[in-house]
This record gives C-alpha cells, sequence and structure tokens, in this order.
C-alpha cells in the first residue's frame, strides 16, 4: 500500500534488525510495532532514543499494534501517533503524510 502510493519502504523482522536498518537506510518515519521478537518495540524505541546521532534518535515514530492499550503508549514512547490494528488504509496514508519527513519511510 505504501509503495504504491510513492512511499519507499524497508522492513525488518525484529527490533535488532531495525536498529541496524536505521543506521543503513535512515528513514524519515517508523512505523513501529510493540510485539517483536528478539526486541520488542519498547526496548527499540529506547535504543534509538539513545542512540549519539540525534537525526537517527529523533526519527518520529507511529506506533502501529493490536495490543489492546497502545495508546498509552504514545506519550511514554514520545510517538507521533498510534494506529491500532486492524486500522483502515486510509488511516495509514494519512499518518505517514502527516508525520513524514520527506526522504523515505521504514517499516518494521
Amino acid at each position: 500500500l505504501l509503495e504504491y502510493h510513492g512511499w519507499p519502504t524497508y522492513a525488518a523482522a525484529d527490533g535488532v534488525e531495525a536498529l541496524e536498518a536505521l543506521r543503513i537506510h535512515r528513514p524519515s518515519l517508523i512505523l513501529l510495532d510493540l510485539a517483536m521478537p528478539r526486541m520488542d518495540g519498547v526496548q527499540f524505541r529506547t535504543a534509538q532514543r539513545q542512540l549519539p546521532d540525534r537525526r537517527l534518535a529523533n526519527v518520529p515514530v507511529v506506533v502501529v499494534s493490536a495490543a489492546h492499550d497502545a495508546r498509552r503508549y504514545k506519550s511514554a514512547l514520545s510517538a507521533a501517533d498510534v494506529l491500532l490494528k486492524p486500522f483502515e488504509p486510509d488511516r495509514l496514508l494519512q499518518a505517514v503524510a502527516s508525520h513524514v519527513r520527506p526522504v523515505s519511510l521504514f517499516h518494521w
């Protein structure tokens, strides 16, 4: 959906891979699931915010989760937005358009 609408995307299988991909691809936005293997979304966001490269540390995050309490993570993770699964495709496109910096998008 995102690529169809012109947003280049990259995917990572887990939070550890996502940190490495963040350094390589230098995205403008992160779509972050809270439930990931090896390093969950909260652990990833904590590690991201501690990166010495402040541009990477400050890439905005949109939490994408099926967790019933996902909205409470918006403040705790300083997330730009929270999308509860399942969500309408237009809601995803709206969130990306609202929060992406004009470079690229990152998804894991």
